[in-house]
């Protein structure tokens, strides 16, 4: 099973890293996401939360098991919808409808819980304002627990909104999902030292049965 606090962040966007949580070959999946303390481990390494956000939500959690249950599951469910999204960008067809919908669907109501706020330091005295308004969730906020799912959904419709699609490739080896930003679009694993090595020593190993000699 994997292991959330030690899973490589190399898709090139929190969305893709997000999908490649669920990992594994093409025959076998392999699930780093167990429990919803691995979901905030993996939303703090993935800088979508800090550590202070993190240690509320675990806290909170702890009092309100069922519920963070509960998120978790939404959780899975909407990286599944991610998933199949970004497969067919990588395959260049058209995404399946129910599954934008879903993705939708969640954002909207991460929206709806969500308030139009300046960021801290932007409209200081005597400071220019260096950006613009941004969405905001209140500490308060009702279903506090779900705030990494807000945060994930926001994450995923900016990526499909404004991302790179066409860079999209599937690992040769594994189930995992990168952005190709080669200069050359050549790169054909996710990662050299994992995936890239363990297939450069397979061919190599079958090179050297073909040409070693006879007894």
């Amino acid at each position: 099973m994997g292991d959330i606090a030690r899973i490589e962040l190399i898709g090139g966007h929190p969305a893709v890293d997000f999908v490649n949580t669920l990992g594994g070959d093409h025959q076998t999946l392999d699930e780093c996401v167990h429990s919803y303390d691995d979901l905030l481990i993996w939303t703090e390494r993935a800088h979508l939360i800090d550590a202070h956000q993190a240690d509320t939500l675990r806290s909170l959690a702890s009092t309100r098991p069922a519920d963070a249950a509960r998120v978790l599951d939404d959780a899975r469910f909407l990286r599944s919808s991610v998933d199949r999204v970004l497969r067919a960008a990588t395959a260049n067809e058209s995404a399946p409808t129910d599954a934008l919908d879903h993705i939708r669907d969640v954002h909207a109501d991460a929206i709806g819980a969500a308030r139009l706020r300046m960021p801290a330091g932007a409209g200081s005295p005597g400071r220019r304002q260096s950006g613009g308004y941004d969405w905001t969730w209140p500490p308060g906020a009702p279903r506090q627990l779900a705030f990494v799912l807000w945060q994930l959904s926001r994450y995923v419709v900016d990526f499909l909104r404004t991302g790179d699609l066409h860079r999209l490739k599937r690992c040769a080896e594994c189930r995992w999902i990168f952005l190709d930003e080669s200069r050359n679009n050549s790169r054909r694993w996710c990662s050299m030292k994992g995936c890239g090595a363990r297939a450069k020593m397979r061919r190599y190993r079958a090179g050297h049965t073909r040409t070693a000699p006879r007894p």
